[in-house]
């Protein structure tokens, strides 16, 4: 009888334990309002006349990050695509831009401002739409 009550506990908990799992697996949205310090520096400005756009915060010295860049604006046609890099070497940033042919704006963060002004945002993702307000619209997911 201990057997089987223990079983049957044993039971119980393992199905609340993976229906926590399962509820918790989706990824919410946080309610964060992201800072674009006054100090970003236009590099590349291209505009589509979105209301939205998609945020990449990167290391302007990561050949691959343009890669990502560029699938980003392969997936989001119709959202502005920007590109914030804390990197410094404009003449690499430029030729990057121009080898993997990417139409985004590119913001150079010289102080690296936005990263800590929106630590708990980077943390968490360095990709993340914005609506018309700077406000976290969705975190967008490649495959």
């Amino acid at each position: 009888m201990r057997v089987i009550t223990f079983f049957v506990f044993l039971l119980f908990f393992c199905i609340s334990f993976l229906w926590g799992c399962i509820s918790n697996s989706s990824q919410k949205i946080p309610e964060i309002d992201v800072i674009f310090p006054p100090s970003l520096d236009t590099v590349v400005f291209h505009s589509n006349e979105s209301k939205s756009a998609v945020v990449y915060y990167f290391d302007g010295n990561c050949s691959v990050c343009y890669m990502t860049l560029k699938e980003l604006e392969q997936t989001f046609k119709n959202i502005e695509i920007v590109g914030i890099t804390p990197s410094f070497d404009t003449a690499l940033i430029l030729y990057q831009l121009e080898l993997v042919n990417i139409n985004a704006t590119l913001l150079y963060d010289k102080d690296s401002l936005f990263y800590f002004k929106n630590k708990e945002l980077m943390e968490r993702t360095t990709i993340f739409a914005i609506d018309s307000n700077n406000r976290i619209d969705f975190i967008p997911t490649l495959h």
